[in-house]
């Protein structure tokens, strides 16, 4: 599936539902990379699905998964 493909579906469906906000595909990469590492999932595992050269990229998410969960 292409990116401007999942970005026109994201957009259909935020319309769907009466939302006016833009949602780019990156924000929806991001959120499930946060929220993969937050409900326990593997950083090399995520770092093979987002498919990125360097592992110092991926901890970035695990990073920001556990500032979040600091601040709750």
């Amino acid at each position: 599936m292409s990116r401007r493909a999942i970005q026109n579906a994201v957009n259909k469906y935020t319309a769907a539902f009466g939302q006016s906000n833009v949602i780019r595909p990156h924000k929806l990469r991001h959120s499930f990379a946060v929220d993969f590492i937050r409900n326990g999932g593997d950083t090399i595992l995520l770092w093979d699905q987002l498919g990125h050269n360097d592992i110092k990229t991926t901890s970035v998410y695990t990073n920001m998964a556990n500032k979040d969960s600091e601040k709750s």
